[in-house]
């Protein structure tokens, strides 16, 4: 039958000469770490120019939102670079917001039976999120 060691007299010496470690039961360690545990911090919300540059785009009367499913259909029905184009976003713009590089979505307007429709639907998702601005693109 095998004893457990006495937990308060089995220290282990560092090189300098101090207790490095100590064994303890594994309920204890939990409790332990637990307590060790900084708190969480609460994350900081958007700055106060964040907010007020929603709240002003929200009550803006001329702006125009669109709904994700209806973007899909628009983007088969009319091709992308159309809906993108009256958006008011360049290729380049639209590459940042889908973490894609410009010539990509260039590839992507130009052949898209080459799209998955994963990829499709996460543009709906973010040229959903984009309210109109006026003035168009130029490429």
């Amino acid at each position: 039958m095998t004893t457990s060691p006495d937990l308060n007299h089995a220290p282990v010496l560092g090189p300098d000469g101090k207790t490095a470690y100590r064994l303890v039961p594994a309920d204890e360690y939990a409790r332990l770490t637990r307590a060790a545990r900084p708190r969480s911090r609460a994350r900081a919300g958007p700055s106060d120019a964040a907010v007020a540059d929603a709240l002003s785009i929200l009550a803006d009367p001329a702006t125009t939102w669109h709904d994700a499913n209806d973007v899909v259909f628009d983007i088969v029905r009319r091709g992308l670079k159309q809906v993108r184009r009256e958006l008011g976003l360049t290729q380049a713009e639209l590459g940042k917001l889908l973490r894609l590089p410009q010539p990509r979505v260039s590839r992507i307007e130009n052949n898209p039976d080459a799209i998955s429709l994963r990829l499709l639907k996460r543009i709906a998702r973010i040229l959903a999120k984009q309210p109109t601005r006026s003035g168009g693109s130029s490429d």
